[in-house]
């Protein structure tokens, strides 16, 4: 369930985002493209070697990887231009609906533990796409208050930087797995240590 309404709020977020011309929205897209991908990894490597589960997450993060630094320059060029004035109304109903559904998620996740999410991991979860949600709703407000667009530029920004450090790490981890099981390409070879 927590895999199909974050898949829902990504492609409703990127139609929000096309619709109301905002980087803020299209990196918030990420965030819950981001959380659907992990679910929906989880579900499809129940089971399966822990080589699949490395080379999936490999392939996943490398998509979300490119997505983010597609925002994080966008929004760059987006600030130094000052060409795009996005819909502040639709940025602001689409972050408190996005809002809605990361807390009916969290609630769900807990809920319906089964040892491996804890309170804790629950409410990191929550917490970080809320206040990914919360920046765009921030944006909003900046945008249509102040009459420029750079409030959601940087908010698209922000959210895709932490997005993109997010992925990163992650990235080296299922590197790392990977590298651990059929050996490191800088590692080296038996019988050539000193």
């Amino acid at each position: 369930m927590a895999f199909v309404m974050n898949a829902l709020m990504a492609v409703a977020a990127f139609g929000a985002a096309l619709d109301a011309d905002s980087l803020a929205l299209q990196a918030l897209a990420l965030v819950f493209l981001t959380n659907a991908a992990n679910h929906g990894a989880s579900l499809w490597l129940v089971g399966r070697a822990l080589d699949w589960r490395d080379r999936v997450n490999l392939a996943r993060l490398s998509l979300l990887l490119g997505l983010s630094l597609w925002v994080n320059v966008a929004a760059f060029w987006n600030v130094h231009h000052g060409n795009t004035f996005p819909d502040a109304w639709t940025m602001a109903m689409a972050g408190l609906m996005t809002l809605s559904v990361a807390v009916a998620v969290g609630m769900q996740l807990f809920a319906g533990r089964r040892g491996k999410p804890t309170l804790r991991t629950t409410w990191l979860c929550v917490r970080k796409d809320a206040l990914a949600c919360l920046a765009v709703v921030a944006a909003a407000v900046g945008t249509g208050t102040m009459g420029h667009g750079w409030p959601d530029s940087l908010a698209g920004a922000v959210i895709s930087a932490l997005l993109l450090a997010t992925t990163q790490a992650t990235l080296r981890q299922a590197m790392a797995g990977l590298w651990a099981r059929h050996g490191s390409p800088s590692a080296p070879a038996s019988g050539e240590e000193a």
